[in-house]
């Protein structure tokens, strides 16, 4: 619905936002800056490209 109504704000802007702003509550953490300008994405990630829940860590980083 949040982002229905501010159309002009994309996913990935508010999902950054948020961490800037959770982080920064943080006692003694980094104040992060905070760029707006990211596009929604216009199709899903490939298959394979977003880690499972099973998935191990070498897994994981196997993919980096």
């Amino acid at each position: 619905p949040f982002l229905q109504k501010h159309n002009t704000i994309s996913a990935g802007d508010l999902i950054q936002f948020a961490g800037a702003v959770a982080l920064s509550n943080c006692p003694g953490a980094p104040r992060l800056q905070f760029l707006a300008g990211r596009p929604n994405a216009t199709a899903p990630a490939p298959d394979g490209l977003q880690p499972t829940p099973g998935d191990s860590v070498d897994k994981i980083l196997a993919r980096m």
